[in-house]
């Protein structure tokens, strides 16, 4: 009886250990409570702690250093692509907010090869808004940052 109590609890938890693993997807234009939306930012959190820091000391002194923060690996862009990436940069920080999620969402699998799918989910669907720092150009970076209310959750560099 021991043996098939035994077998039966291991048999529950490894249920509830894959149950636990499937990935949730979060698509545009889907709709979400704001509590697994939440819990979605937690775990990108959770996952950017072997990432490099944001530092920003104003001017010109800025960027991605060191190890357990927010700053995720660069990605080349093409420079046929610079000026659309400058486009959305100028509307995350001058425009309006909705500006800045229709361009993402239509022109969603564009930005998913730049940006991280969970990111552009989260702007999409207003748990994250965007900002960027900096000139994309064949010799500056330029920086999005994904804000969780007033957290920085990600800072995606492009060079």
């Amino acid at each position: 009886m021991k043996k098939l109590f035994g077998i039966g609890l291991l048999a529950l938890v490894i249920g509830f250990g894959m149950q636990s693993c499937e990935k949730q997807n979060v698509h545009p234009n889907s709709t979400s409570t704001s509590n697994s939306l939440n819990e979605k930012n937690k775990d990108i959190a959770m996952k950017t702690s072997t990432l490099r820091v944001w530092y920003d000391y104003g001017g010109s002194n800025y960027g991605c250093r060191g190890t357990d923060g927010n700053c995720r690996d660069d990605v080349n862009v093409s420079p046929t692509k610079h000026t659309k990436i400058n486009n959305l940069a100028y509307n995350a920080n001058n425009g309006d907010p909705i500006d800045v999620i229709t361009e993402l969402s239509n022109d969603y699998s564009f930005y998913a090869t730049i940006f991280d799918n969970d990111m552009l989910d989260g702007v999409i669907n207003g748990s994250l808004s965007l900002t960027a720092k900096g000139n994309l150009s064949s010799s500056t970076m330029i920086f999005f940052h994904f804000i969780d209310v007033s957290t920085l959750t990600s800072v995606q560099p492009l060079n």
